[in-house]
């Protein structure tokens, strides 16, 4: 049916990918705002820095995740394609995922 492509950006499981994306955005960019404090200001590098940018790292990808297994699997449902921005999507959480673990690391 012409026009239904629309109907599926006002779907709650479309709106849940939106909010959970943009959650992961916001909290990668908290995650990099502490890691250039933590890297520039002396008065920054105690080990509750590092502990936050490791929260809000995870907590990125674990947003990140949810949002790539909902709209992959409805999109799927629907008989649509993924596009090549899905496997940028899906490139960064793994570069994010391995970010995290380098920080858990700088732990010891």
């Amino acid at each position: 049916m012409p026009g239904s492509d629309v109907l599926f950006y006002f779907t709650g499981w479309f709106r849940l990918t939106q909010a959970v994306e943009c959650l992961g955005l916001i909290c990668m960019v908290i995650a990099l705002l502490i890691l250039l404090l933590y890297f520039f200001v002396s008065s920054c590098k105690q080990r509750k820095a590092l502990y936050a940018i490791i929260l809000f790292t995870f907590l990125s990808v674990l947003f990140i995740v949810i949002g790539i297994a909902v709209f992959g699997g409805k999109m799927e449902q629907m008989g649509y394609s993924v596009g090549w921005s899905m496997g940028l999507a899906i490139a960064g959480v793994v570069l994010a995922f391995l970010a995290g673990i380098m920080e858990v690391l700088e732990l010891r």
